[in-house]
């Protein structure tokens, strides 16, 4: 298995990051990889015969080459069979209603995108993909995304948006609406709109699915015997029975089933490290 991401720096404020992914046919996938929810889209170009399906609860998704991942609320079942290949691209939260895309608070899709298939021309990649040169794929993509730096013009609603999702980054615990509306200089209903608009979350399900994504993080870097109750209060959980619950409900499964299994992952989509 080849992986890696880089941050293109010019890019930095629309794409956190460029990724790559490559299983061979003889890697074992001994289980289909469950998607923990995100609050990124994601583009991915693969080989345009390589087949992709997500499963949630409420819906299916299938089809061939290159797509729009949206930011998503539920647990997706990835169908993955060896060998693949994916060159992936995490836009920021902000970033397609900076780019004025109809997408822009778009959520739990999959979909063809035109506008970028048309910049990226994802059989321009195929040999690159295949060859896993990483330089030639940065080059290339900053290249062909640079262009997209002109449709990103100075606007009240984004810079309210960014200074919400700082003070989130920055804050262990939940915040409240009120209190980001406050530090924001602004009414709750105006922030939460603008929050709705341009990520298209809910301030609450954005720092709940932000917690989850850091928790198994941790997870993932430190698999052995977690203390529940200690990384309840790391992650901003009022106690372990409030971490039980919201994962239950946000990625159908207890801590007790999540040991047992060990299915659920984030690194698919560039969280190598």
């Amino acid at each position: 298995m080849i992986t890696w991401k880089h941050q293109i720096d010019s890019l930095k404020h629309l794409i956190d990051w460029v990724w790559y992914l490559d299983v061979s046919a003889d890697d074992n996938i001994d289980a289909m990889p469950q998607l923990v929810p995100n609050v990124n889209a994601h583009y991915i170009i693969s080989p345009s015969q390589q087949p992709y399906q997500y499963t949630s609860a409420k819906a299916q998704f299938s089809g061939h080459g290159s797509y729009l991942l949206t930011a998503n609320t539920q647990t997706l079942i990835l169908d993955d069979k060896p060998p693949l290949t994916r060159l992936g691209f995490r836009f920021t939260p902000t970033a397609l209603y900076q780019l004025k895309q109809q997408q822009a608070g778009v959520i739990d899709q999959c979909i063809k995108i035109d506008w970028l298939d048309d910049l990226l021309q994802p059989e321009r990649y195929q040999s690159l993909i295949v060859q896993a040169d990483r330089a030639s794929l940065l080059e290339q993509v900053e290249h062909d995304l640079t262009p997209l730096l002109t449709l990103v013009k100075p606007d009240l609603t984004v810079a309210l948006v960014e200074k919400s999702l700082l003070l989130i980054e920055q804050s262990n615990g939940m915040l409240s609406s009120e209190h980001l509306a406050k530090q924001c200089f602004c009414t709750k209903r105006t922030l939460e709109r603008a929050f709705s608009k341009v990520v298209g979350l809910s301030i609450k399900q954005y720092q709940t699915i932000v917690k989850f994504e850091a928790l198994f993080t941790h997870l993932y870097q430190h698999p052995l015997n977690p203390d529940w109750a200690a990384l309840a209060d790391q992650y901003g959980f009022s106690d372990q029975p409030h971490l039980i619950r919201q994962m239950k409900k946000i990625l159908g499964v207890t801590p007790a089933g999540y040991i047992s299994a060990r299915d659920l992952v984030i690194d698919i989509y560039g969280d190598f490290e």
